[in-house]
C-alpha cells in the first residue's frame, strides 16, 4: 500500500513539474511575441506587420501564435491594454511610496514617451487608420488616466490658481513639445525638453515650491 502510494505521489509530482514548465514556456512565448511585435511595428509600421512574419521571426508555428493571439486585432489590443495598465500601476506605486507630485508627473510622462518610441512615431496614426475601435479604446485609457491624475494633482496646486486651467496648461505643454528636428536645432533632447517643460510648470504651479 505504501509503496503504491509513493509511486502515485511521484507520478503526480512529475506531472506538476511538467505542467509548470509548460506554463512557463507559454508565458515566455507570449512575452516574446509582444516584444517582437513592438519591434516590428517600430521598424516596419503597424500595417506591414503580419502574424506569419511574427511566427517566422520567433521560429514558432502560426498555430502556436494563434493560441496566444487568435487575430492581429487581439494582439494589437493586448499591447494597448498592457501599456496602459503598466503606466497606471507605476503611478499608483509612486503615490503609495510618497513620491512628490513633480517627480510623479515627470516619471509618468517619460514612461508615456518611452512607450510611444517603443512602438514608433506613426503607431497612433496607423492605429486610428487600421483599428479605429482599438484607437477609441486607447483614447478612453488616456482620458481615464488624465482624470485620475487630475484628481490626485489638484490638491497639490497652489492657492490662487484655477486648478482645472493649470492642469489644462500642463497637458497641452506636454503634448506640444518641439519636434525632434526643432530639439536638435535648440541643442536639447526631446526627453530633456519634456522634463524641463514639466519643471517650469511645477515650479510655477505646485504648493511644494511656494
Amino acid at each position: 500500500m505504501n509503496i503504491e502510494f509513493n509511486k502515485e505521489s511521484g507520478h503526480e509530482d512529475a506531472n506538476s513539474v511538467k505542467k509548470t514548465r509548460k506554463q512557463e514556456l507559454f508565458a515566455q512565448q507570449r512575452k516574446n511575441i509582444l516584444k517582437i511585435f513592438s519591434h516590428k511595428t517600430r521598424t516596419e509600421g503597424l500595417r506591414a506587420v503580419s502574424m506569419a512574419n511574427i511566427a517566422k521571426d520567433l521560429a514558432i508555428s502560426t498555430k502556436t501564435l494563434y493560441k496566444h493571439f487568435p487575430t492581429k486585432a487581439i494582439l494589437v489590443q493586448t499591447v494597448v491594454d498592457e501599456k496602459s495598465e503598466e503606466i497606471n500601476k507605476e503611478r499608483s506605486r509612486r503615490i503609495m511610496n510618497g513620491v512628490n507630485a513633480h517627480r510623479r508627473i515627470e516619471a509618468s510622462t517619460l514612461e508615456w514617451f518611452d512607450q510611444n518610441n517603443e512602438l514608433g512615431e506613426k503607431f497612433l496614426h496607423e492605429l486610428g487608420r487600421d483599428f479605429p475601435e482599438i484607437f477609441s479604446l486607447y483614447e478612453q485609457h488616456v482620458e481615464s488616466f488624465l482624470a485620475r491624475s487630475a484628481k490626485v494633482l489638484k490638491p497639490e496646486i497652489r492657492k490662487g490658481l484655477n486648478k482645472d486651467y493649470a492642469l489644462s496648461v500642463l497637458w497641452k505643454a506636454i503634448n506640444q513639445i518641439p519636434s525632434l528636428e526643432e530639439c536638435e536645432r535648440l541643442g536639447i533632447k526631446r526627453k530633456q525638453a519634456l522634463s524641463q517643460t514639466i519643471d517650469i510648470w511645477a515650479r510655477g504651479c505646485l504648493k511644494m515650491y511656494q
